[in-house]
C-alpha cells in the first residue's frame, strides 16, 4: 500500500498481507489486505479557523490530537482497511 496523491496526506503504520487463492504457490490468483493510518497535519492561523478546522475533521470521524489551541497545530488521524482478490482468470 501507499498513498498516490499525498496532498499533504501521509500513510502511517502500513501492513500488507498477500496469500494464494488456491492455498500455494505458484497460483492463480491472490488475496491481499492491507491496514495503515491516514495522517494530516494542520496548521491555522486564527482560533477560529483552529476550531472549524478541528470540527471538520472530527465530524469526518478522523481521531485528533494536538499539544494546545495556542498552537493552532493538529493530527488528524484515520485506520483504513483495504481487502483484493486478484484472479488470472
Amino acid at each position: 500500500m501507499a498513498v498516490v496523491n499525498s496532498g499533504g496526506f501521509t500513510l502511517e503504520s502500513v501492513d500488507t498481507v498477500a496469500i494464494s487463492a488456491t492455498g500455494s504457490f505458484p497460483t492463480t490468483g491472490i488475496r491481499a489486505n492491507g491496514t495503515g493510518v491516514i495522517t494530516k497535519k494542520m496548521t491555522y492561523t486564527s482560533l477560529w479557523e483552529f476550531s472549524a478546522g478541528l470540527s471538520a475533521w472530527k465530524m469526518a470521524e478522523f481521531n485528533i490530537t494536538y499539544q494546545d489551541s495556542t498552537a493552532k497545530e493538529f493530527y488528524a488521524r484515520k485506520p483504513i482497511s483495504v481487502s483484493l482478490n486478484y484472479s488470472l482468470y
